[in-house]
């Protein structure tokens, strides 16, 4: 007669439970994985829809403090200027810039009124410029109101001049130092990148900037010169804000100033000598 042995299961009672909490922690992984799956998709949606949020929130800033695009289609640039400035028109037949390089008018040549008259010269490679009437505090603490002007310089009438291509930002920075008789070096450049928040919404702008404080009046004016140039590739840009001192915190320019620096695109890096007479100020944003 066969006989029926007992087993006894000599295991530790760890090792006995921990095959069953195995099996147990397998089923809840397997039923529950749908939820942590839709979990994780969830918190991606939200990501997203906050870098969404952040986007139209970024567009409508810019579209309350600035113009839409100015234009110019003979080099590739264009950039959103503050609300109150508005675009100067070049006179009937000035080129877009000196195409001579030399920044001093040729015998004959037709006068840009979009160069500055308060200066005894002329802005080189000058593509665009913008007047705004901006209220300042005066010393006695009375409202006043003067000129502000931005302009936008690149180095394509340089493109067949050699090494001078490379040397155009050296080349405004020292031709303002030496004119306002601000000390003006290299060294005294920094680098600012705008937004300054930079966001996945944004696609960031790097510049060299130097500012210009002169010690006596520029043509009866206390003025501030902002000197911000961009290179991409062989281009190199030049925004230039020329600012009466104090002005006043209603022109908002300490916001709309980024702003508009965030905005400067070029297209491509190569330059190309644009056609002589081309005047991009017509070429003026809608709201101009």
């Amino acid at each position: 007669m066969l006989q029926r042995r007992n087993v006894i299961d000599t295991r530790q009672p760890s090792q006995q439970i921990l095959p069953r909490l195995s099996s147990i922690a397998a089923l809840a992984l397997f039923a529950f994985a749908p939820l942590l799956l839709t979990s994780c998709g969830a918190e991606e949606y939200e990501k997203r829809l906050d870098n969404t949020r952040q986007l139209f929130a970024h567009m409508e800033m810019l579209d309350g403090q600035l113009h839409r695009d100015w234009v110019d289609p003979d080099v590739g640039v264009r950039l959103r200027l503050p609300l109150q400035f508005a675009s100067m028109a070049a006179s009937s037949g000035a080129a877009g810039g000196s195409l001579g390089g030399t920044g001093g008018a040729a015998p004959g040549a037709v006068t840009d009124d979009r160069q500055p008259k308060y200066m005894n010269i002329e802005l080189p490679g000058l593509r665009g410029a913008f007047v705004a009437r901006l209220k300042i505090i005066a010393a006695n603490g009375a409202a006043a109101h003067e000129d502000g002007f931005v302009y936008v310089l690149t180095n394509h009438h340089l493109a067949n001049a050699g090494d001078r291509l490379k040397g155009f930002h050296r080349e405004v920075a020292t031709l303002l130092s030496q004119t306002l008789r601000v000390s003006a070096k290299p060294e005294d450049e920094r680098q600012e990148t705008f937004p300054r928040s930079v966001g996945t919404f944004a696609q960031p702008v790097t510049y060299k900037s130097l500012t210009l404080n002169p010690t006596e009046p520029v043509f009866g004016v206390e003025r501030q010169f902002a000197i911000y140039m961009y290179e991409q590739g062989d281009i190199q840009t030049v925004v230039l804000f020329v600012l009466p001192k104090d002005v006043d915190g209603v022109e908002r320019l300490t916001d709309r100033i980024p702003l508009c620096l965030e905005t400067l695109r070029i297209t491509g890096d190569k330059p190309a000598v644009p056609a002589a007479g081309s005047s991009p100020a017509t070429g003026k944003p809608a709201g101009f």
